[in-house]
C-alpha cells in the first residue's frame, strides 16, 4: 500500500469548492492532471477519466466509481487498472471549512501488486496532486472574484 497525500488552503467556502470539484465536464478547462472527466457526484455512478500522468507519458483513461459524494464535504472514488489487485486507488477529496476559507485534503490510497512491489513508481503522483490543487484553488478565487465584481 503507498498513500500520497496533500493539502491547499482555499480562500472560498466549501461549497465554492465542491461546485468546481463536480463540476467534471469543464475539468478540461482547468485541470492539469485529470484532462477530460464526466459523470455526476453521485454514489454509485461510474465516472470518465483521462488522466496526464506527465507530458512525456500517454493519457491514461480510467472508470472509477463513485464511493462517498457528500456535498461541501467529501467527494471519493475507487479505480483500478486492468484487473483487481494489481493497481487499485482510492481517491478523495476532503473539503475542511476553517474561518470562512477551505482546507482541501487530497489524497489517494494506492494497492495491489504494482504498488507494493513498485512504491517509488509513484513518486511523480505527489506533484501531479499539488498542480491539481493550485489550478482549482485558482479556478475557484476566480471565480469568486469575478462574481463579487
Amino acid at each position: 500500500m503507498k498513500k500520497v497525500e496533500t493539502k491547499i488552503m482555499i480562500d472560498a467556502s466549501n461549497m465554492d469548492v465542491w461546485r468546481v470539484l463536480v463540476d467534471f465536464n469543464k475539468y478540461a478547462e482547468w485541470n492539469p492532471f485529470i484532462i477530460k472527466a464526466s459523470g455526476k457526484a453521485i454514489m454509485g455512478e461510474k465516472l470518465q477519466l483521462t488522466m496526464r500522468p506527465s507530458d512525456k507519458a500517454k493519457n491514461m483513461d480510467f472508470r472509477p466509481i463513485i464511493k462517498i459524494a457528500e456535498p461541501g464535504q467529501h467527494l471519493q472514488w475507487f479505480g483500478r487498472f486492468i484487473v483487481p489487485k494489481l493497481f487499485d486507488g482510492r481517491h478523495e477529496f476532503i473539503l475542511e471549512p476553517i474561518a470562512g476559507n477551505t482546507l482541501l485534503h487530497h489524497h489517494e490510497t494506492f494497492t495491489g501488486i504494482v504498488p507494493a512491489l513498485f512504491p517509488s513508481s509513484l513518486d511523480f503522483v505527489k506533484e501531479k496532486f499539488q498542480e491539481l490543487n493550485r489550478a482549482l484553488k485558482a479556478r475557484v478565487e476566480s471565480r469568486i472574484s469575478n462574481s463579487a465584481s
